[in-house]
């Protein structure tokens, strides 16, 4: 595990406590930020604004109470 990866994981894991297996989530939800992923996202034609919109909906509802 890379250094950036184990913070954001760390981080990911923190914010999932009200979660019934926090550590279940945890790949799921750091896979859309995976640079492969926005790599092929930018190979398919999405815009960066088109994945940042995207993302900001996820988490959006990913957050709510």
């Amino acid at each position: 595990m890379t250094g950036a990866y184990g913070f954001w994981r760390t981080h990911v894991r923190t914010l999932l406590t009200d979660a019934p297996d926090p550590d279940a989530l945890l790949e799921t939800l750091l896979a859309p930020l995976a640079p492969e992923v926005y790599q092929e996202q930018r190979r398919r034609g999405l815009t960066q604004q088109q994945i940042t919109a995207s993302l900001t909906w996820l988490s959006e509802r990913l957050l709510r109470p």
